[in-house]
Protein backbone atom coordinates (compact mmCIF):
# COMPACT_ATOMS: atom_id res chain seq x y z
CA UNK A 1 0.00 0.00 0.00
CA UNK A 2 1.09 3.60 -0.57
CA UNK A 3 0.05 7.02 0.62
CA UNK A 4 -2.88 7.30 -1.80
CA UNK A 5 -4.69 4.24 -0.48
CA UNK A 6 -6.47 6.04 2.36
CA UNK A 7 -8.18 8.42 -0.05
CA UNK A 8 -8.88 5.79 -2.74
CA UNK A 9 -10.36 3.03 -0.54
CA UNK A 10 -13.57 4.98 0.31
CA UNK A 11 -14.27 5.30 -3.45
CA UNK A 12 -13.90 1.64 -4.37
CA UNK A 13 -17.51 0.73 -3.60
CA UNK A 14 -18.79 3.67 -5.65
CA UNK A 15 -16.49 2.66 -8.52
CA UNK A 16 -17.99 -0.83 -8.62
CA UNK A 17 -21.50 0.66 -8.61
CA UNK A 18 -20.51 3.13 -11.38
CA UNK A 19 -21.18 6.03 -9.07
CA UNK A 20 -18.06 8.14 -9.65
CA UNK A 21 -17.55 11.33 -11.58
CA UNK A 22 -15.11 11.15 -14.51
CA UNK A 23 -12.20 12.65 -12.58
CA UNK A 24 -12.82 10.30 -9.63
CA UNK A 25 -12.94 7.30 -11.93
CA UNK A 26 -9.65 8.32 -13.58
CA UNK A 27 -7.96 8.76 -10.19
CA UNK A 28 -9.14 5.32 -9.02
CA UNK A 29 -8.02 3.64 -12.26
CA UNK A 30 -4.57 5.23 -12.09
CA UNK A 31 -4.15 4.13 -8.50
CA UNK A 32 -5.33 0.56 -9.11
CA UNK A 33 -2.82 0.18 -11.94
CA UNK A 34 0.01 0.40 -9.42
CA UNK A 35 -1.54 -0.88 -6.16
CA UNK A 36 -2.19 -4.61 -5.70
CA UNK A 37 -3.94 -4.35 -2.26
CA UNK A 38 -6.50 -1.90 -3.63
CA UNK A 39 -7.03 -4.10 -6.69
CA UNK A 40 -7.87 -6.95 -4.31
CA UNK A 41 -10.28 -4.65 -2.50
CA UNK A 42 -11.92 -3.85 -5.83
CA UNK A 43 -12.25 -7.54 -6.69
CA UNK A 44 -13.81 -8.25 -3.31
CA UNK A 45 -16.37 -5.48 -3.91
CA UNK A 46 -17.15 -6.87 -7.36
CA UNK A 47 -17.60 -10.37 -5.97
CA UNK A 48 -20.03 -9.07 -3.35
CA UNK A 49 -21.98 -7.14 -5.99
CA UNK A 50 -22.26 -10.27 -8.16
CA UNK A 51 -23.49 -12.25 -5.16
CA UNK A 52 -26.14 -9.67 -4.30
CA UNK A 53 -27.36 -9.56 -7.88
CA UNK A 54 -27.64 -13.35 -7.99
CA UNK A 55 -29.64 -13.26 -4.77
CA UNK A 56 -31.89 -10.56 -6.18
CA UNK A 57 -32.49 -12.61 -9.34
CA UNK A 58 -33.49 -15.55 -7.14
CA UNK A 59 -35.94 -13.47 -5.14
CA UNK A 60 -33.80 -13.29 -1.98
CA UNK A 61 -33.66 -10.13 0.11
CA UNK A 62 -30.70 -7.88 -0.58
CA UNK A 63 -28.84 -6.52 2.44
CA UNK A 64 -28.73 -2.74 2.62
CA UNK A 65 -25.72 -1.02 1.12
CA UNK A 66 -22.68 -1.08 3.28
CA UNK A 67 -21.54 1.83 5.38
CA UNK A 68 -19.80 4.90 4.03
CA UNK A 69 -16.22 4.57 5.17
CA UNK A 70 -14.64 7.65 6.61
CA UNK A 71 -11.16 8.29 5.20
CA UNK A 72 -8.32 7.32 7.49
CA UNK A 73 -6.48 9.88 9.58
CA UNK A 74 -4.20 11.06 6.78
CA UNK A 75 -7.20 12.11 4.69
CA UNK A 76 -9.30 13.66 7.45
CA UNK A 77 -9.63 17.42 7.54
CA UNK A 78 -9.72 19.27 10.84
CA UNK A 79 -11.46 22.60 11.27
CA UNK A 80 -13.05 22.62 7.82
CA UNK A 81 -14.67 25.95 6.90
CA UNK A 82 -17.60 26.05 4.51
CA UNK A 83 -15.80 28.42 2.16
CA UNK A 84 -12.71 26.24 2.05
CA UNK A 85 -12.02 24.21 -1.05
CA UNK A 86 -10.17 21.08 -0.05
CA UNK A 87 -7.90 19.16 -2.34
CA UNK A 88 -8.51 15.41 -2.37
CA UNK A 89 -7.61 12.93 -5.07
CA UNK A 90 -5.23 15.37 -6.68
CA UNK A 91 -7.50 18.41 -7.02
CA UNK A 92 -11.08 17.17 -6.66
CA UNK A 93 -12.99 19.76 -4.59
CA UNK A 94 -14.75 18.93 -1.36
CA UNK A 95 -18.22 20.34 -0.90
CA UNK A 96 -18.32 20.59 2.87
CA UNK A 97 -17.64 18.47 5.93
CA UNK A 98 -19.04 15.51 7.86
CA UNK A 99 -18.35 15.56 11.60
CA UNK A 100 -19.38 12.65 13.87
CA UNK A 101 -20.20 13.07 17.54
CA UNK A 102 -20.76 10.36 20.17
CA UNK A 103 -21.47 9.91 23.85
CA UNK A 104 -18.30 8.27 25.16
CA UNK A 105 -18.05 5.60 27.85
CA UNK A 106 -16.62 8.28 30.12
CA UNK A 107 -20.02 10.04 29.86
CA UNK A 108 -18.53 12.86 27.78
CA UNK A 109 -19.76 14.16 24.45
CA UNK A 110 -16.91 13.80 22.00
CA UNK A 111 -16.67 15.08 18.45
CA UNK A 112 -14.61 13.25 15.87
CA UNK A 113 -12.52 14.78 13.10
CA UNK A 114 -14.27 16.28 10.12
CA UNK A 115 -14.10 14.42 6.82
CA UNK A 116 -14.66 16.06 3.42
CA UNK A 117 -17.92 15.61 1.56
CA UNK A 118 -17.54 14.54 -2.06
CA UNK A 119 -20.01 14.87 -4.92
CA UNK A 120 -21.44 11.46 -3.98
CA UNK A 121 -21.59 10.22 -0.38
CA UNK A 122 -23.09 7.08 1.14
CA UNK A 123 -23.58 7.71 4.86
CA UNK A 124 -24.39 5.01 7.40
CA UNK A 125 -24.73 6.55 10.87
CA UNK A 126 -24.70 4.00 13.71
CA UNK A 127 -26.86 4.21 16.80
CA UNK A 128 -25.55 6.51 19.55
CA UNK A 129 -23.77 8.67 16.96
CA UNK A 130 -24.89 11.87 15.31
CA UNK A 131 -23.39 13.23 12.13
CA UNK A 132 -23.34 16.94 11.32
CA UNK A 133 -23.01 17.69 7.61
CA UNK A 134 -22.12 21.24 6.60
CA UNK A 135 -22.74 21.47 2.87
CA UNK A 136 -21.37 24.42 0.92
CA UNK A 137 -24.18 26.29 -0.84
CA UNK A 138 -26.93 24.29 0.90
CA UNK A 139 -26.81 24.53 4.69
CA UNK A 140 -26.47 21.91 7.42
CA UNK A 141 -27.88 18.44 8.01
CA UNK A 142 -28.04 16.83 11.45
CA UNK A 143 -28.42 13.04 11.28
CA UNK A 144 -29.02 10.91 14.37
CA UNK A 145 -28.24 7.23 14.05
CA UNK A 146 -29.34 4.72 13.18
CA UNK A 147 -29.78 6.28 9.76
CA UNK A 148 -28.69 5.57 6.20
CA UNK A 149 -28.73 8.05 3.33
CA UNK A 150 -27.11 8.90 0.02
CA UNK A 151 -26.18 12.57 -0.44
CA UNK A 152 -25.43 13.56 -4.04
CA UNK A 153 -24.57 16.79 -5.83
CA UNK A 154 -26.39 17.18 -9.15
CA UNK A 155 -26.55 19.83 -11.85
CA UNK A 156 -29.68 21.21 -10.13
CA UNK A 157 -28.32 21.23 -6.59
CA UNK A 158 -28.27 18.62 -3.82
CA UNK A 159 -30.46 15.59 -3.32
CA UNK A 160 -30.53 12.86 -0.70
CA UNK A 161 -32.09 9.43 -0.72
CA UNK A 162 -33.24 8.61 2.83
CA UNK A 163 -32.88 4.85 3.20
CA UNK A 164 -33.36 4.55 6.97
CA UNK A 165 -33.87 6.79 9.98
CA UNK A 166 -34.41 10.55 9.97
CA UNK A 167 -32.57 13.82 9.41
CA UNK A 168 -32.86 17.46 10.40
CA UNK A 169 -32.06 20.00 7.68
CA UNK A 170 -31.39 23.72 8.04
CA UNK A 171 -31.45 25.05 4.48
CA UNK A 172 -29.91 28.41 3.51
CA UNK A 173 -31.99 31.13 1.86
CA UNK A 174 -32.26 30.48 -1.87
CA UNK A 175 -31.16 26.84 -1.57
CA UNK A 176 -33.17 23.62 -1.76
CA UNK A 177 -32.70 19.96 -0.95
CA UNK A 178 -34.62 17.19 -2.68
CA UNK A 179 -35.30 14.25 -0.35
CA UNK A 180 -36.47 10.96 -1.85
CA UNK A 181 -37.59 7.75 -0.18
CA UNK A 182 -39.80 4.74 -0.77
CA UNK A 183 -42.71 7.01 0.25
CA UNK A 184 -42.08 9.61 -2.44
CA UNK A 185 -40.23 12.90 -2.82
CA UNK A 186 -40.13 16.05 -0.72
CA UNK A 187 -38.44 19.36 -1.55
CA UNK A 188 -37.01 21.29 1.40
CA UNK A 189 -36.69 25.06 1.09
CA UNK A 190 -35.11 27.61 3.42
CA UNK A 191 -35.43 27.03 7.15
CA UNK A 192 -35.27 24.09 9.55
CA UNK A 193 -37.23 20.93 8.83
CA UNK A 194 -37.14 17.31 9.98
CA UNK A 195 -37.77 14.39 7.64
CA UNK A 196 -38.19 10.79 8.76
CA UNK A 197 -38.70 7.58 6.83
CA UNK A 198 -42.47 7.41 7.21
CA UNK A 199 -45.45 8.26 4.99
CA UNK A 200 -46.44 11.37 6.99
CA UNK A 201 -43.10 13.05 6.33
CA UNK A 202 -43.67 12.76 2.59
CA UNK A 203 -47.39 13.64 2.56
CA UNK A 204 -48.24 17.13 1.27
CA UNK A 205 -44.56 18.11 1.35
CA UNK A 206 -44.40 17.16 5.02
CA UNK A 207 -47.14 19.59 6.14
CA UNK A 208 -48.89 16.81 8.05
CA UNK A 209 -45.70 15.96 9.88
CA UNK A 210 -45.48 19.27 11.77
CA UNK A 211 -45.00 18.92 15.54
CA UNK A 212 -44.58 15.18 15.19
CA UNK A 213 -42.58 13.34 17.90
CA UNK A 214 -39.55 13.23 15.61
CA UNK A 215 -39.31 17.06 15.62
CA UNK A 216 -39.28 17.08 19.42
CA UNK A 217 -36.73 14.27 19.47
CA UNK A 218 -34.36 16.06 17.08
CA UNK A 219 -34.70 19.34 18.94
CA UNK A 220 -33.72 17.51 22.14
CA UNK A 221 -30.75 15.83 20.48
CA UNK A 222 -29.63 19.16 19.04
CA UNK A 223 -29.49 20.62 22.55
CA UNK A 224 -27.85 17.51 23.97
CA UNK A 225 -25.08 17.05 21.39
CA UNK A 226 -24.56 20.45 19.77
CA UNK A 227 -25.34 22.90 22.58
CA UNK A 228 -24.29 20.35 25.26
CA UNK A 229 -27.29 21.45 27.33
CA UNK A 230 -28.68 18.24 28.91
CA UNK A 231 -31.04 20.18 31.18
CA UNK A 232 -32.57 21.91 28.17
CA UNK A 233 -32.71 18.65 26.24
CA UNK A 234 -34.55 16.79 29.02
CA UNK A 235 -38.06 18.31 28.63
CA UNK A 236 -37.92 17.95 24.84
CA UNK A 237 -36.90 14.30 25.09
CA UNK A 238 -39.67 13.67 27.65
CA UNK A 239 -42.18 15.30 25.30
CA UNK A 240 -40.85 13.25 22.37
CA UNK A 241 -41.15 10.08 24.45
CA UNK A 242 -44.75 10.83 25.45
CA UNK A 243 -45.72 11.74 21.87
CA UNK A 244 -44.01 8.66 20.42
CA UNK A 245 -45.77 6.38 22.90
CA UNK A 246 -49.11 8.04 22.14
CA UNK A 247 -48.49 7.52 18.40
CA UNK A 248 -47.42 3.91 18.94
CA UNK A 249 -43.91 4.55 17.55
CA UNK A 250 -41.94 2.09 19.65
CA UNK A 251 -38.64 2.70 17.84
CA UNK A 252 -38.70 6.44 18.43
CA UNK A 253 -39.91 5.93 22.00
CA UNK A 254 -36.94 3.64 22.63
CA UNK A 255 -34.49 6.18 21.20
CA UNK A 256 -36.05 9.05 23.18
CA UNK A 257 -35.90 7.03 26.40
CA UNK A 258 -32.27 6.08 25.69
CA UNK A 259 -31.17 9.71 25.31
CA UNK A 260 -33.38 10.87 28.19
CA UNK A 261 -31.40 8.56 30.47
CA UNK A 262 -28.18 10.01 29.05
CA UNK A 263 -29.40 13.58 29.60
CA UNK A 264 -30.25 12.76 33.22
CA UNK A 265 -26.88 11.12 33.69
CA UNK A 266 -25.09 14.15 32.27
CA UNK A 267 -26.89 16.21 34.94
CA UNK A 268 -25.61 13.75 37.59
CA UNK A 269 -29.17 12.80 38.46
CA UNK A 270 -28.12 9.19 38.82
CA UNK A 271 -31.27 7.76 40.46
CA UNK A 272 -33.59 9.28 37.85
CA UNK A 273 -31.32 8.00 35.07
CA UNK A 274 -31.34 4.46 36.50
CA UNK A 275 -35.13 4.51 36.68
CA UNK A 276 -35.40 5.44 32.99
CA UNK A 277 -32.81 2.80 32.08
CA UNK A 278 -34.74 0.10 33.94
CA UNK A 279 -37.82 0.97 31.90
CA UNK A 280 -35.76 0.96 28.68
CA UNK A 281 -34.32 -2.48 29.47
CA UNK A 282 -37.78 -3.84 30.25
CA UNK A 283 -39.33 -2.54 27.03
CA UNK A 284 -36.38 -3.13 24.68
CA UNK A 285 -34.99 -6.56 25.68
CA UNK A 286 -33.60 -7.42 22.24
CA UNK A 287 -32.21 -4.01 21.34
CA UNK A 288 -28.60 -3.92 20.15
CA UNK A 289 -27.85 -1.12 22.62
CA UNK A 290 -28.71 -3.31 25.63
CA UNK A 291 -25.12 -3.78 26.81
CA UNK A 292 -24.37 -0.11 26.31
CA UNK A 293 -27.30 0.79 28.60
CA UNK A 294 -26.17 -1.79 31.16
CA UNK A 295 -22.66 -0.31 31.09
CA UNK A 296 -23.94 3.18 31.89
CA UNK A 297 -26.42 1.86 34.42
CA UNK A 298 -23.48 0.33 36.27
CA UNK A 299 -21.70 3.70 36.18
CA UNK A 300 -24.72 5.46 37.65
CA UNK A 301 -25.29 2.79 40.32
CA UNK A 302 -21.62 3.03 41.27
CA UNK A 303 -22.04 6.77 41.87
CA UNK A 304 -25.09 6.06 44.03
CA UNK A 305 -22.96 3.79 46.24
CA UNK A 306 -24.73 0.64 45.03
CA UNK A 307 -21.53 -1.18 44.10
CA UNK A 308 -22.93 -4.73 44.12
CA UNK A 309 -25.71 -3.78 41.71
CA UNK A 310 -23.21 -1.97 39.49
CA UNK A 311 -20.99 -5.07 39.30
CA UNK A 312 -24.02 -7.21 38.41
CA UNK A 313 -24.79 -4.93 35.46
CA UNK A 314 -21.24 -5.28 34.16
CA UNK A 315 -21.08 -9.03 34.79
CA UNK A 316 -24.31 -9.45 32.85
CA UNK A 317 -22.47 -7.98 29.88
CA UNK A 318 -19.58 -10.36 30.49
CA UNK A 319 -21.85 -13.41 30.72
CA UNK A 320 -23.78 -12.52 27.57
CA UNK A 321 -20.80 -11.37 25.50
CA UNK A 322 -17.36 -12.26 26.92
CA UNK A 323 -15.69 -10.53 23.94
CA UNK A 324 -17.57 -7.23 24.35
CA UNK A 325 -15.22 -4.23 23.93
CA UNK A 326 -17.18 -2.54 26.74
CA UNK A 327 -15.43 -4.84 29.21
CA UNK A 328 -12.12 -3.11 28.54
CA UNK A 329 -13.53 0.11 30.02
CA UNK A 330 -14.77 -1.40 33.29
CA UNK A 331 -13.23 -0.23 36.57
CA UNK A 332 -10.76 -2.52 38.30
CA UNK A 333 -12.45 -5.39 40.16
CA UNK A 334 -15.67 -5.20 38.16
CA UNK A 335 -15.18 -8.40 36.16
CA UNK A 336 -16.12 -11.80 37.52
CA UNK A 337 -12.53 -13.04 37.65
CA UNK A 338 -11.42 -10.18 39.90
CA UNK A 339 -11.13 -10.27 43.66
CA UNK A 340 -14.22 -9.16 45.59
Amino acid sequence: MNGDCDSIRPLVFAAVEDGLADEERAAVAAHLARCAPCRREMEAERALTRLLRRRAAGGAAIPRRRAWRRPAAAALVLGLGLAAVLSVLGGQPAYGSATPCTLTLGMRIEGGPAAPLLARNHLDVPRREVLTLRVRGLGALFVAGPAVLDLDRTADGWKTALLAGRLQATIDDGARLVVTSVFGERVLGAGMQVVSLDPASFASDGAEAADEPVELFHAGLDLFFVAEDPAGAEPLLRAALAAAESAGDRTLASDARFYLAAALGRQERWAAAVEVQEEWLRLSPGDGARHYVLFFQGRYLERLGRAAEARECWRTIEREDPASPLLESLPAGARSGAEE
